[in-house]
């Protein structure tokens, strides 16, 4: 009868606990997909600007076409000053691709797992939720990183 209790207690403990991390756990396999995605079209981007053949123009150079498929179009998220500067606002409206992308573009390709990813990302939601939004997202990013 006791065992009966204890397993019944330990399937419940195990049902409620799998419901509580599965939307985290399948946030850390997107952002794993998108990142490998990325980290790809990042390289495949590398070689294209290394080649001596296949120039690129100064537009498909600063703003890779493929950055176009995350929703960071450089043009989209221009500052007073004419740089690419997204801000809290921008961020809020990002979806979890776009934020991926936007880390990886920052911080590199390397180095980075997609539980530190996920993490930088809840990271820069909680320093929004409460602080200013005019913020760039990029120094939000890097002070998250360098934690």
């Amino acid at each position: 009868m006791w065992a009966r209790k204890s397993l019944i207690a330990v399937a419940a403990v195990a049902a409620i606990a799998a419901i509580v991390l599965l939307p985290t756990a399948r946030a850390i396999y997107r952002i794993s997909q998108v990142a490998n995605q990325y980290r790809l079209e990042s390289a495949v981007q590398k070689e294209i600007e290394t080649d001596a053949v296949h120039k690129l123009s100064v537009d498909e150079f600063l703003d890779p076409k493929f950055m176009a498929k995350y929703g960071l179009n450089s043009k989209h998220y221009l500052d007073a000053q004419g740089y690419f500067s997204p801000t809290g606002y921008d961020w809020a409206k990002w979806s979890l691709e776009t934020r991926t992308a936007a880390i990886l573009m920052w911080k590199g390709t390397s180095g980075l797992s997609a539980w530190r990813i996920y993490r930088v990302i809840r990271h820069v939601d909680d320093y929004y939720r409460s602080n200013d939004r005019s913020v760039p997202v990029v120094k939000v990013v890097n002070a998250s990183v360098a934690q």
